[in-house]
């Protein structure tokens, strides 16, 4: 679908006796469930990045070429954007980039001169999670080049309600964190792995869309929930969130990808088990080493993205399960031999 087309479907979808301020954020909100971020981008290396994101600006006055990809980066959607707004009606331009990598943003000009920031890119995560959107109508200490418009919390809601993002403020999933917050403070000597167990059987705060990217989803919990709960030390020397992955064929390489990830806890408090991310249950599913072991046997790789001291230390682990288990198995055979 080119820019055209979309601008003719969300005008459609849209109710017509929205303001101007609303119509934005109904597409804003729409087009964030039709995007995820670029994994390769996020977890690539310094070559891939250049090469992405050189293709993104060389793209960048296309209103077909990649439109179609439901993956893209800042560059990439923020000129998508632009181009929308454009044949929706609207004056928008696309903050400049001076080195390879760094975050552009689309700027929404209203008839009256307002200026309105539209960085969808870092909202993904917050509106395919339903949390209150960040970076729509704020501004940050690096913005203040620009004459931008901001909205306070209270006009923000009156707008996501009025489109029906919501229609309370306990809609938004971050009345749901709120709450575990209470329910961690309530078990302040929780170990390691019980406040993980508080943290990942709460389903208001575990329940994830269908639709959420990799990406998306990935730093909603490395970035939102897990350290909000866990120390810096814990969770940089305790708390492994490690990436892994196996389709749900291995005869078909373009079936999903069934676990994308696996936190470990590298702790005394745990058991011999993790958690594994499923994509086809849309959740953590708490996965005994064993049944960790047969899954590596059909494929699954851990620390797949890239190599960590957390995926060092699971293999490891899983190792020593392995040599333990098999020693165990190998006395019961002698002790069987010499009854016979």
């Amino acid at each position: 679908m080119d820019v055209k087309e979309l601008a003719n479907k969300y005008r459609s979808e849209i109710p017509s006796n929205l303001s101007d301020i609303e119509f934005l954020k109904a597409v804003y909100i729409k087009l964030a469930h039709e995007k995820a971020f670029d994994e390769k981008y996020y977890f690539g290396n310094s070559g891939t990045i250049k090469k992405i994101y050189k293709l993104a600006q060389k793209n960048k006055n296309s209103r077909v070429a990649g439109k179609e990809k439901r993956t893209i980066i800042c560059c990439s959607l923020s000129y998508e954007i632009e181009h929308l707004l454009e044949e929706l009606g609207y004056k928008c331009f696309v903050t400049p980039y001076f080195e390879i990598g760094d975050h552009v943003f689309p700027i929404v000009v209203l008839d009256d001169g307002t200026q309105i920031k539209y960085d969808l890119q870092k909202d993904l995560e917050n509106i395919q999670t339903h949390c209150r959107t960040q970076f729509f109508a704020t501004i940050d200490r690096d913005d203040f080049s620009y004459n931008l418009h901001v909205f306070d919390d209270d006009e923000q809601f009156k707008v996501d309600k009025a489109i029906g993002y919501v229609d309370s403020i306990e809609d938004y999933k971050d009345s749901d964190i709120e709450n575990l917050d209470k329910k961690i403070a309530e078990n302040p000597d929780a170990t390691i792995w019980q406040k993980l167990n508080l943290i990942l059987s709460d389903t208001r705060v575990n329940d994830i869309s269908k639709d959420t990217g990799y990406i998306e989803c990935y730093r909603y919990y490395t970035k939102r929930l897990l350290p909000r709960y866990f120390t810096t030390k814990e969770f940089t020397a305790k708390v492994h969130v490690i990436t892994c992955s196996r389709q749900t064929s291995n005869n078909d390489s373009n079936n999903e990808i069934e676990f994308t990830n696996c936190i470990y806890v590298d702790d005394k408090s745990a058991p011999q088990a993790v958690y594994m991310f499923s994509r086809v249950h849309n959740k953590y599913i708490l996965t005994p080493y064993e049944n960790l072991i047969k899954l590596e046997e059909e494929g699954l790789i851990i620390g797949n993205k890239y190599p960590s001291n957390g995926s060092k230390k699971l293999k490891k682990e899983l190792n020593i399960y392995k040599s333990e288990k098999d020693l165990s198995m190998n006395n019961l055979d002698d002790s069987n031999f010499q009854k016979c």
